[in-house]
């Protein structure tokens, strides 16, 4: 039966209950009520948050729900006189659950409390309210029977809180942890340093702050001490995490009163100090505002965020306010660690950390382009995010649901927007990105199944370009009537742009590719034809390094990987490392733990724990499309190539003049392998299943299992 619920507290209550699912159900919906003001979580996840007297409100829940055990936590708020918190959840139809006393509840927020593994034993059970006076029963009706009042969820990430609901089906909310134990014969050959790094995760479950910076507060001996605030700004300081974190901001506040304060999330001092302005996009990203009660508070921030820095600026308390107990909940994808890469040079081992780590932070709902900033599922980022994970994690799910997220905003006439949304911008080179992502998800996992289950769409989007085309059979890109050509395509030049058209004949290779696989021999002849036409123009452009001389000094990161992955596809390690010290290897001197959206080339590197400027930067300090030396060195240096898909055949010519000696595990379908060059000896082991081509001084040499050769 459904009772109108609360606690002892006037003016908040924490509410908990657990309810198991046969199965996921086909509908769902919430109903809830709370006198003035709830925020509802459904296992972990926020659902919605309205502080309103009139909040009665119809939430469609069926993608937060999951086959088992889940957790309803409500935070019901009141800002005077009646209170009660009345809920009901309808599965298919049938009503499963109901407020009453069986749920627990606190009177003041506890870290955790909203997650499914929090230990609420210690919790009391709800307080039945007496409300018949005030009009009876809540509600005579089930939940969701009244279509129009319904809230669906957008489909879409929830790093932005809100009234209206976002969720998503990713594999984010259900991934375990997997078990992972190197493989001896990894081990032997590489050290215990890859085991250690194995098994060692990215970032602790709390992030435990390391200092307090820029403070206009008292620091005591336990934490920070806000004296007095004004009515709209007040004392605030910098905490500093020691190092970037992903996740929600927590800290203790002790205060009498209700106290009002902000968050202005950084990866740098500067960009937590000069606030972004509110005629801007992002601020909403930067910056959030809370009232909390009086008491003792352990309060957590509702918006996941990537930072290293946090201002914490308190304001509008009639009463002393003591902050404390800073840190950061970890929200990360679980995956192995199981690609490795270390050598001689402890800055290109700084980096590699770095491009690892980065690329970690941004696997959350979707490859992100961005954790901080753009929080986006970029087309033409997942396609090198992509490319990374198999050389650092070999995960597979996070990439496949990410282009289903893409393919279903294509439009009819094959063009893939360039990041998730319907009405996003289309960019050309991003959709050959698209196209090309499905050749290398097949080359690292040989699973074809899935890339036939999507092969209507990738030729759709191949078609597309085929579209822009004009007599010549190449793009000629015009000049935007916009005045910025970004829009169009990521660089912004002006004609027969030898990049995109080289993407576009990449594009055709793919097609023509998947085609023959599916014994599409008409589709296939015509990609044939048109890569016919234009391979005279592309090769000109490739023996004259066209691409190079127009664009050797871009500070987009992407088209300075494309350059570089030339370099080691040809075997040219020197210029690649190069390219890669002058653009990526550089990035280690901001003191930053991860890599950043765009190159440094000519450019002196701004360090992000000191004072640079008084004016937000805009740029992004863990850009997962950056994290290219992940992939180029055992690309370039260890110098692997697949042939055939699946690593079932492949080919290593290690350089042996750019570095005197390096470590590498690569993860394939079988196992990791591993390779080693020490004293001009060279090591190897492959997993059974994997053969190698291995070109050693001229001279080729088929090999399997483990070995050396001198």
């Amino acid at each position: 039966m459904l009772k109108n619920i609360w606690g002892e507290n006037p003016q908040e209550c924490y509410f908990r209950r657990k309810i198991h699912l046969d199965s996921r159900p086909q509908e769902a919906f919430a109903r809830i009520f709370a006198d003035t003001g709830y925020e509802l979580y459904i296992n972990g996840r926020f659902v919605a948050g309205v502080d309103e007297w009139c909040n009665t409100r119809d939430y469609a829940v069926k993608i937060f729900l999951y086959e088992g055990e889940n957790v309803i936590s409500i935070h019901g708020i009141n800002h005077g006189g009646h209170r009660a918190m009345a809920f009901e959840l309808v599965a298919d139809g049938e009503s499963v659950l109901v407020s009453d006393e069986e749920w627990r509840i606190a009177p003041k927020a506890k870290w955790g409390w909203i997650l499914p593994d929090y230990d609420d034993s210690g919790w009391e059970n709800a307080k039945v309210l007496d409300t018949s006076a005030a009009g009876g029963i809540q509600w005579e009706t089930k939940p969701g029977t009244e279509r129009e009042r319904i809230f669906y969820p957008l489909d879409c990430s929830q790093f932005f809180t809100g009234a209206v609901p976002k969720g998503c089906d990713s594999p984010f909310y259900t991934a375990k942890n997997p078990k992972f134990t190197p493989d001896k014969n990894v081990v032997e050959l590489l050290g215990r340093e890859y085991a250690d790094y194995a098994n060692t995760p990215d970032l602790p479950e709390i992030v435990k702050y390391t200092d307090i910076l820029e403070n206009s507060a008292k620091l005591t001996a336990d934490g920070i001490l806000i004296e007095k605030t004004e009515r709209r700004t007040g004392p605030s300081f910098i905490v500093d995490m020691g190092c970037e974190a992903m996740g929600f901001f927590r800290m203790k506040i002790e205060s009498k009163d209700s106290v009002s304060f902000r968050l202005y999330y950084g990866e740098t001092i500067d960009s937590t100090i000069f606030e972004v302005s509110r005629d801007i996009a992002v601020h909403s990203m930067m910056e959030e505002e809370f009232r909390i009660f009086g008491g003792t508070q352990e309060f957590e921030s509702h918006m996941k965020v990537a930072f290293r820095y946090v201002k914490v600026e308190f304001f509008d308390c009639d009463s002393e306010v003591k902050a404390s107990d800073f840190g950061v909940r970890s929200t990360l994808y679980p995956v192995a660690k199981r690609g490795w890469f270390s050598c001689c040079d402890e800055r290109l081992n700084k980096l590699w950390k770095m491009s690892e780590q980065t690329m970690h932070l941004c696997m959350q709902e979707y490859y992100l382009d961005a954790p901080r900033r753009d929080r986006f599922l970029w087309t033409g980022d997942a396609r090198l995010e992509g490319l990374f994970n198999y050389y650092l994690f070999a995960d597979t799910a996070l990439f496949e649901y990410s282009m289903e997220c893409l393919e279903s905003v294509q439009r009819r006439n094959g063009a893939v927007p360039s990041s998730y949304g319907e009405g996003c911008s289309t960019l050309w080179d991003y959709i050959a990105w698209y196209v090309i992502a499905y050749y290398d998800y097949y080359m690292y996992t040989g699973r074809l199944e899935f890339v036939m289950k999507h092969l209507k769409s990738l030729e759709a989007a191949a078609d597309y370009l085929v579209s822009l085309t004009d007599e010549t059979g190449l793009i000629n890109v015009p000049k935007n009537p916009m005045g910025k050509l970004w829009m169009v395509e990521l660089n912004e030049y002006v004609g027969y742009d030898p990049y995109l058209n080289g993407l576009y004949y990449n594009s055709l290779e793919v097609a023509k590719f998947f085609a023959d696989l599916a014994g599409q021999r008409d589709k296939s002849a015509e990609y044939g034809a048109l890569m016919d036409k234009i391979a005279p123009k592309i090769e000109e452009w490739d023996k004259d390094r066209t691409v190079e001389k127009i664009f050797n000094e871009t500070h987009h990161i992407q088209l300075q990987y494309e350059i570089a992955e030339r370099y080691a596809k040809a075997h040219d390690a020197e210029n690649m490392m190069k390219r890669l010290n002058e653009q990526w290897t550089i990035m280690v001197d901001s003191h930053s733990d991860c890599v950043h959206e765009c190159g440094y080339s000519g450019i002196t590197v701004p360090k992000i724990d000191e004072r640079e400027k008084d004016e937000y930067c805009s740029l992004s300090y863990c850009h997962g499309w950056a994290a290219a030396a992940v992939s180029l060195l055992p690309m370039g240096i260890a110098g692997i190539s697949l042939i055939e898909p699946g690593f079932e055949l492949i080919e290593i010519e290690p350089d042996t003049e750019q570095l005197e000696s390096f470590r590498c595990a690569v993860p394939t379908p079988f196992g990791e392998m591993a390779l080693k060059l020490e004293k001009g000896e060279f090591f190897y082991y492959l997993p059974e299943g994997v053969e190698a081509v291995l070109i050693w001084k001229g001279e080729e040499m088929l090999i399997t299992g483990k070995g050396s050769v001198k």
